[in-house]
């Protein structure tokens, strides 16, 4: 769980500022404020429509019960979303949450990584 916390942590800091919307920018400085309410307004309709980096961003609040319940199997939903379309941290994320076995069954095959 540590793990994917500081990963999660870490990815307000690898989003290039270039490829960030309008309404991603404003949920980033919402989530960075600490009004969680306020971001996920910005991103979830973002993430519904496909914006991987919003994805990305409420698999972490669903992580981290920031807004929103901790809701590990909801973060796993999302954080694959982002994989799926071939997003590398979505990937490193989605790895991670198998790897932990946190919202869905550990899986180390699944993970693509091998158990300490």
């Amino acid at each position: 769980m540590f793990v994917l916390k500081c990963f999660v942590f870490s990815l307000l800091f690898l989003i290039p500022p270039a490829i960030l919307s309008q309404d991603f920018a404003s949920g980033l400085r919402a989530y960075e404020r600490g009004d969680y309410t306020r971001a996920l307004k910005e991103w979830r309709p973002l993430a519904e429509k496909g914006d991987s980096s919003a994805q990305l961003m409420l698999g972490a609040m669903y992580t981290n019960a920031q807004g929103v319940p901790k809701d590990f199997s909801e973060a796993a939903k999302w954080c694959r979303m982002a994989a799926e379309q071939g997003d590398p941290l979505g990937q490193v994320a989605l790895g991670i949450i198998y790897a932990q076995g946190e919202g869905v069954v550990q899986d180390y095959k699944e993970s693509h990584c091998c158990p300490n």
